[in-house]
């Protein structure tokens, strides 16, 4: 269908003799020629063309009153065309975009061609039937429901889908317990677990390991500490990251540096205000460096001449990557012998220690949570001051 570029103009229709104006190729009647109703209609139609030209991705909106309804893998289409605007952080794709994919393949592959109307509970329940049979995890097929429904929403916002459509779907109860897979809850990593990994890993992640066990900070957090982000002033400093998780909320996330977190960060404070601390290509340096120590015979000449490749194609990066924090810890662990633990587990192991010695609420602040049960969450129950306490009432 051919886009209209220009503002679409209000014109006289002589053979039906009535006003007119064409946009995306269509005609809209608007009535009497010269009308107030017709150029209220006008005014309303040329308004909606605005916003569609601003939001391409609303540029469906003029199928309606067309005859032809419109199908899901247009709805989809005309939403991920939105999603790949609203779901960006720092100029990439937020995980958000992968877990939409992910909650609409079943809805593309069993009923993409079908009619948005036809569209109802029944359907929606068969779909999250694909995601069951899928393996994923009860919870997150809860979450994955929720997505499509919202792209309904979505729609109805826009007059794509009708309200009834959205409203029928809101009545799928989620999973409950036992009807899909159960995860493991995420508990704090045993210390020796922890302590095990330091020969196998470099100081930077090391650093990084200790870093979150003092502080409680994300792993995000931890690989984008850089200098000028942390005011160090007082007896305690503060680390303000320039991007978290909650930024898109307008929320601001303070890690608090005691005199532990500071031993670990000061070896680390750059000249360079604006350098990471934790550097992968100083990691890469230490770990020839090591190397060459290590070496048992002499160098032959030949590797002496040799000299570093200009553009390697993967070069180590200026900062490390949540991903590649993870892999390291896992590859350490798996040297180690002890099971594999997620650095993001470390949050646990401080929630733990700040809740058992302070209380909840010291833990949510500390965390950066907004809710005290989030940090319930975080914060493994101290069962053996339960076990000392009803040990002395009896």
């Amino acid at each position: 269908m051919p886009r209209t570029k220009c503002p679409p103009s209000y014109r006289r229709h002589k053979a039906r003799n009535c006003a007119v104006v064409t946009i995306d190729g269509r005609n809209h009647y608007l009535g009497l020629f010269g009308s107030p109703e017709s150029h209220e209609k006008y005014a309303r139609l040329i308004a909606e063309w605005k916003i569609a030209r601003c939001q391409p991705e609303t540029g469906f909106s003029f199928l309606r009153g067309s005859g032809t309804a419109l199908s899901l893998n247009e709805l989809i289409l005309a939403f991920w065309d939105h999603a790949k605007q609203r779901y960006v952080k720092n100029g990439k794709p937020t995980s958000e975009q992968r877990s939409f994919r992910v909650a609409l393949r079943p809805v593309r592959q069993l009923y993409g061609r079908e009619p948005v109307p036809r569209f109802g509970p029944l359907a929606l329940v068969a779909c999250r039937q694909k995601l069951i049979e899928a393996g994923i995890c009860r919870k997150r097929i809860n979450q994955h429901v929720t997505r499509i429904r919202h792209v309904f929403k979505w729609g109805v916002a826009r007059e794509l889908v009708l309200e009834s459509v959205w409203r029928s779907l809101c009545a799928v109860e989620g999973l409950r317990v036992g009807e899909a897979i159960e995860t493991e809850p995420v508990k704090p990593v045993p210390e020796d677990h922890v302590a095990a990994i330091e020969p196998f890993v470099t100081p930077q992640i090391w650093a990084m390991v200790n870093l979150q066990l003092w502080t409680g900070c994300r792993p995000g957090e931890a690989c984008l500490a850089r200098t000028i982000d942390i005011k160090m002033q007082g007896r305690i400093w503060e680390y303000r990251p320039h991007s978290h998780k909650a930024e898109h909320h307008g929320k601001e996330r303070v890690v608090y540096l005691g005199p532990h977190a500071q031993t670990i960060i000061e070896p680390w404070l750059k000249s360079e205000l604006h350098a990471y601390l934790f550097s992968p290509r100083e990691a890469r340096a230490w770990y020839n460096a090591q190397r060459a120590k290590d070496r048992k015979t002499p160098i032959s000449p030949s590797q002496r001449r040799r000299q570093p490749k200009r553009a390697p194609r993967r070069a180590p990066g200026d900062h490390y990557r949540t991903l590649a924090y993870d892999h390291a810890v896992s590859r350490a662990c798996a040297r180690a012998g002890v099971p594999s633990w997620a650095p993001n587990q470390l949050r646990h192991n401080a929630a733990t220690r700040i809740r058992a010695a302070y209380g909840i609420e010291a833990a949510r602040i500390i965390l950066g949570h907004s809710s005290a049960v989030t940090s319930e969450i975080y914060a493994e129950i101290d069962r053996e001051k339960a076990r000392e306490i009803m040990g002395k009432l009896g």
